[in-house]
């Protein structure tokens, strides 16, 4: 239990820091990264990206719809799957932290890795909901959510390092990320 309110401290230190300092007027520029090294990084991460993209959107969203009000899937399977989640978010995690990262782009890598914090804390919340009476299914699958929401936005966090690299060395804007520096 200590450990788990370790890594979500830490995940929420990093949602609430990493804005601030991206957005703070007359920040310190980043460390510049070429086109190579951008490139490079990509290479590693966006398959990654892709298998906990897959968990998330064809794993957790489908079955939370059905828990929370579809009720087409038996709770217990939902539950088996959520071990898969798991598996997979946590390997993806371990290899995002082992991948070589250019010096400017650290400050990506370290809300990606919190945000599959949250996932991970997403889904063994999921899980839970899928095991509790139906009395306490609702206020776990709340949970959960909420869990995966902040894990969205940290990782869109990342995204915005990314894409400005990218931007800054004339690549364009990468299909394979969020763009939510677009957006404001």
């Amino acid at each position: 239990m200590t450990a788990r309110m370790t890594a979500l401290g830490v995940a929420l230190a990093v949602a609430i820091a990493l804005p601030v300092t991206l957005l703070w007027p007359g920040k310190h520029a980043a460390p510049r990264v070429t086109r190579a090294q951008i490139t490079a990084y990509e290479q590693g991460i966006d398959p990654l990206l892709s298998q906990a993209g897959q968990v998330v959107e064809e794993g957790m969203k489908p079955a939370v719809t059905d828990l929370d009000h579809d009720h087409v899937t038996p709770p217990a399977f939902i539950a088996h799957e959520a071990d898969g989640w798991l598996s997979t978010l946590q390997s993806v995690r371990r290899s995002i932290s082992a991948l070589s990262t250019p010096r400017g782009l650290v400050a990506a890598r370290t809300p990606i890795v919190a945000s599959l914090d949250l996932y991970i804390q997403a889904a063994t919340t999921f899980k839970a909901a899928a095991l509790a009476p139906a009395a306490q299914r609702d206020a776990l699958v709340t949970r959960g959510v909420a869990q995966a929401t902040r894990a969205d936005r940290v990782f869109d966090q990342g995204a915005i390092v990314i894409q400005r690299a990218r931007r800054a060395v004339g690549l364009g804007v990468s299909a394979y990320l969020p763009d939510p520096a677009a957006n404001g």
